[in-house]
């Protein structure tokens, strides 16, 4: 009796879980060689999330960033960070979190370091 009362709740208990989690994501922007895009994750929350920041081809591989501000660890409540591709990397960015709390956008700058555009992330 007690195992199929267990099992019984094992799914109540994993969808909690993953009921606050979130995925978002960006369109592939295309820049030349002398512009860079960021993908910006921000916590507007109250409590540390933690987070995972991947860059994309347009093939879907994976890219190595060249700069990797959020690392993978937990993001503090208003604080931000961003990964960077390569200059003149086509890609797009997928911020995943373990709260809806989180903001995310790609960023693509000058060669001066100018924002020449900024695009929000959307979810789903």
């Amino acid at each position: 009796m007690n195992r199929c009362i267990t099992l019984a709740a094992l799914p109540l208990l994993l969808a909690g879980t993953f009921a606050h989690a979130v995925t978002l994501g960006t369109p592939f922007l295309t820049v030349d060689d002398t512009q860079r895009i960021f993908c910006i994750v921000t916590n507007v929350g109250t409590q540390p999330t933690t987070l995972s920041v991947k860059l994309f081809s347009l093939a879907g591989a994976p890219l190595a960033p060249q700069v990797d501000g959020c690392r993978n660890a937990p993001l503090a409540p208003n604080a931000s960070c961003a990964v960077q591709a390569l200059p003149g990397d086509v890609a797009s960015c997928v911020v995943e979190s373990s709260s809806r709390r989180v903001r995310a956008a790609v960023e693509v700058t000058s060669g001066q370091g100018t924002a020449v555009t900024v695009i929000p992330a959307t979810g789903g």
